[in-house]
C-alpha cells in the first residue's frame, strides 16, 4: 500500500516538473519575439502587468460590491453634471404652435402667389385697400361699435374674394387638365398612339355639334319632344298601339316598300327617345302584361279598401250599441235611487 502511494507522488511530481519546464521554454520563446507584432510596446505591456500586480482584488462578494460602487461614484464626480430637467409640456405646446402657424404662412403666401397669377388689377386695389382699412382698425384700440362692426364685414369682403379667386384658379387647373386629356386620342382601342391625328368636331345642317358618327336630328326640323307611347295609362297606350298597327297593315296592302320606310322611321323614332333617356312602350304584350297588373292592384285595394270600411261600420255600430245601452243603465239607476228614497220616507209602499 505504502508503495503504490510513493509511485503516485512521485508521477505527480514528475508530471508537474514538466510542465513547469514546459511554461519557461515557452517565457523564453516569446521573450525572443518583437511586441510590435502583437501591436504593444514592451513598455505598454510591463506597464499593464504592473497595474495588474497592484490592483488588490476584493476578497468576498461584499467587498466586490463596494468597490463597483466607489468607481460608479468617482466617475460621476469627475463628470460633469448634465442636466436632466426635461422642458415643460407647456413650452413644447407653444414651440409646435408657432412651428405650425409659420407652415400655415408659407402655404398661405404660396396661394397667394398663384392667385396674383389671375387677379386682375382691379381686384388687386380692392384687395389692398380692404388690407390697409383692416389693419388701420386692427391698430386701434377701443374700437366703437360700428367700427367692430365694420371690421367684420371687411373681413368677410377679404375672405370672399380671396375664395372667388381660388375658385378661379382651380377652374383653370381643371381646364388645363381637360385639355391635355383631349389630346390623347383614341386609335384602334389604343389611347394618345403617335400616330393618331386630333379628331375634329363635326357639325350638322343647323351648325350644333354631333357627338356621334350619325346625325339623328331633321334637317331644318324642331327637336323632338317626348314620345307619344310613354305614361302609365296602358288603355290608351293599346289603343295608339292598335291604331299605329292598322295604319302600317293598310300603306302595305296599297304600297309594301312605303310600308317598310314607315316601319323603319317608327324604329328609328323610339331608338332616338330611348338614347335621350325615356321609356318607349311599344310593345303590346307587355303593355298588356301591365295593364293587367294595374287591374290585378286596383281590385286587390278596392277589396283592402271595401274590407277597412266594413271593419270601421261594425266598430262604430258596436260603440253606439255599448253608448245607448250605458246610458239606458244610468237612468234605470237614477229611477232606482229615486224610488228607495221614497220607500224609505214612506211615500211608496212596497209591491205597488
Amino acid at each position: 500500500m505504502q508503495m503504490k502511494m510513493a509511485a503516485t507522488t512521485s508521477d505527480s511530481l514528475d508530471a508537474h516538473s514538466s510542465i513547469k519546464n514546459d511554461l519557461n521554454f515557452f517565457k523564453e520563446w516569446l521573450a525572443t519575439i518583437d511586441p510590435s507584432v502583437f501591436g504593444t510596446s514592451t513598455q505598454e505591456l510591463q506597464d499593464s502587468d504592473s497595474a495588474e500586480d497592484n490592483q488588490v482584488k476584493p476578497t468576498s462578494k461584499k467587498q466586490e460590491r463596494t468597490h463597483t460602487f466607489n468607481k460608479t461614484s468617482s466617475k460621476k464626480q469627475t463628470e460633469p453634471e448634465q442636466e436632466t430637467e426635461e422642458e415643460p409640456y407647456s413650452k413644447i405646446k407653444e414651440k409646435q404652435k408657432h412651428k405650425n402657424s409659420k407652415m400655415a404662412k408659407q402655404r398661405k403666401q404660396k396661394t397667394d402667389a398663384r392667385l396674383l397669377n389671375i387677379i386682375t388689377p382691379r381686384q388687386e386695389d380692392l384687395q389692398q385697400k380692404l388690407r390697409a382699412r383692416i389693419e388701420e382698425l386692427q391698430g386701434k384700440r377701443g374700437l366703437s361699435v360700428d367700427e367692430q362692426k365694420e371690421k367684420k364685414k371687411l373681413k368677410r369682403k377679404e375672405s370672399l374674394l380671396k375664395l372667388k379667386l381660388r375658385k378661379k384658379f382651380e377652374k383653370q387647373n381643371k381646364n388645363k387638365g381637360n385639355l391635355a386629356v383631349q389630346k390623347e386620342t383614341v386609335v384602334n382601342g389604343a389611347v394618345g398612339s403617335p400616330n393618331s391625328k386630333p379628331v375634329k368636331p363635326i357639325y350638322n345642317k343647323e351648325g350644333k355639334l354631333v357627338f356621334s358618327k350619325f346625325d339623328f336630328t331633321e334637317a331644318g326640323g324642331k327637336d323632338r319632344g317626348k314620345s307619344n307611347l310613354s305614361g302609365k295609362d296602358y288603355k290608351r297606350l293599346l289603343e295608339k298601339l292598335e291604331k299605329r298597327k292598322e295604319h302600317v297593315e293598310k300603306v302595305k296592302e296599297k304600297d309594301a316598300e312605303k310600308g317598310k320606310q314607315v316601319e323603319t322611321k317608327m324604329a328609328w323614332e323610339t331608338a332616338i327617345h330611348r338614347a335621350q333617356g325615356q321609356k318607349v312602350k311599344d310593345d303590346p304584350a307587355l303593355v298588356k302584361k301591365a295593364l293587367k297588373k294595374k287591374e290585378k292592384i286596383k281590385k286587390q285595394k278596392s277589396k283592402q279598401w271595401s274590407q277597412r270600411d266594413s271593419q270601421t261600420k261594425k266598430r262604430m255600430e258596436t260603440k253606439i250599441e255599448k253608448r245607448t245601452k250605458n246610458i239606458e243603465e244610468r237612468k234605470q239607476q237614477k229611477k232606482d235611487k229615486k224610488n228607495k228614497r221614497a220607500k224609505k220616507k214612506g211615500r211608496l209602499i212596497a209591491g205597488f
